[in-house]
């Protein structure tokens, strides 16, 4: 699946709010993005919890980051027209039942925050999981991440419950994709 990021218009002036921002496109990963999402999740901090073993992706390149038979999949933003090298973004889903996944893993680089990436890549999760069947989407992050807390809200999420993990402090969301029509979260 295909999505494109474009900029931002301004709606009071109906102008491109800044015409030199790359444009972006948002997919799920296949295994030619596998040394690149590697090195990507090395350096990007998370916004939602960490899911993937990074220290294990390292040392077992066999070892896919995404599978099916799993039920682990990614989705990696990239420039327009970029097929290697550096990512945007990246965000992961977990099978964690017959009709519930775990969100995790969103990263995006810090210099394209608030660029739309972070949302476009939960957006396209957050469809494919409702293509999927699927009718409750869970993620944890923690409560420092203020833009990642107002983006999983803007897109839907709610908080279940605040959670200590590792001795960090946590927000526990969930969004319940059967209460949308269209398992996107629009």
């Amino acid at each position: 699946m295909l999505y494109s990021v474009r900029p931002m218009t301004d709606q009071a002036t109906n102008t491109q709010a800044d015409p030199d921002k790359p444009d972006f496109v948002v997919r799920t990963a296949v295994p030619q993005d596998d040394s690149d999402l590697a090195a990507f999740l090395v350096d990007a901090e998370p916004m939602a919890s960490p899911a993937l073993d990074v220290p294990s992706v390292m040392e077992a390149p066999d070892n896919p980051l995404f599978s099916d038979e799993l039920g682990r999949w990614v989705w990696i933003a990239r420039p327009s027209g970029q097929e290697a090298g550096p990512l945007a973004g990246s965000v992961t889903l977990h099978r964690v039942g017959q009709s519930t996944a775990q969100m995790s893993g969103l990263r995006v680089a810090p210099e394209l925050r608030g660029k739309g990436i972070g949302e476009q890549l939960v957006k396209a999760s957050l469809k494919f999981c409702g293509d999927q069947g699927m009718i409750k989407v869970l993620l944890d992050t923690l409560t420092g991440q203020k833009q990642a807390i107002h983006l999983f809200e803007r897109v839907g999420f709610q908080l279940s419950r605040m959670k200590e993990s590792n001795g960090r402090e946590c927000m526990e969301f969930y969004l319940d994709l059967y209460r949308r029509p269209d398992g996107a979260g629009d």
